[in-house]
């Protein structure tokens, strides 16, 4: 049987799904910016086709893994990644109601996994950042991906076969880049594309919420406009 969370509070609340929403473009719109004005800093070497997304928040002009990394706006992107991660993780606990804990939860390691990109830079301790690139994407997206194979309340059930179907893309390409040797798609393009559809697996969850608010909301008839 399916348990639903959403209905034992009469469905998650308007005001709650807008504020998880507006805390998540929050974080869209941290990592974005932090991007671009990384990418755009005079000095700073970006190749699409090899570097990773967190090289610009390396703190030092080095060659790293057979590629040059160098990014004067390192900081920016660090602290980029932790605001986006802090409003991640208070989406997630607004939106607990009705996502449920599962997906809630998996949402929140996502944000977790971007503080720690952000407190620990490759240049500082490599394991450490590595731990939190698996944190970060693989994780939740796994996480995700289990909620929409094994749904059990009606935010998972209702938006599952987008959620398997962007996650499981996710989980391939995050192979493809994280795993060494025997790569097909170069890192850089790999790891775009797999952020790319973590986040529209979580675009489409926040639908299905906004979709379930709207269907118990009371509709108006013609005489309560008259009135």
């Amino acid at each position: 049987m399916i348990d639903d969370p959403a209905a034992r509070s009469a469905q998650p609340a308007r005001a709650a799904v807008n504020t998880g929403s507006a805390l998540l473009l929050v974080a869209l719109l941290a990592l974005i910016g932090s991007f671009v004005y990384g990418i755009r800093q005079p000095g700073a070497t970006f190749v699409w086709g090899t570097n990773m997304i967190s090289d610009l928040g390396d703190g030092s002009c080095r060659t790293w893994n057979e590629r040059w990394v160098c990014s004067p706006g390192w900081l920016v992107f660090n602290m980029g990644c932790i605001v986006a991660g802090s409003a991640t993780i208070t989406a997630a606990w607004t939106l607990r109601d009705g996502w449920g804990r599962r997906l809630a939860g998996g949402v929140a390691v996502l944000g977790l996994g971007l503080i720690l990109l952000g407190v620990t830079p490759n240049n500082l301790n490599h394991p450490l950042h590595m731990m939190a690139a698996v944190v970060a994407l693989p994780v939740p997206a796994l996480g995700l991906l289990i909620t929409g194979i094994r749904p059990r309340t009606h935010a998972e059930q209702r938006g599952r076969w987008p959620r398997v179907i962007l996650t499981s893309g996710c989980l391939v390409l995050c192979a493809e880049h994280l795993v060494p040797g025997g790569e097909v798609i170069a890192y850089g393009p790999a790891e775009m594309m797999a952020v790319l559809l973590l986040l529209l697996a979580l675009a489409c969850d926040i639908a299905v919420l906004h979709a379930m608010v709207t269907a118990t909301l009371p509709r108006s008839t013609g005489r309560d406009r008259a009135g």
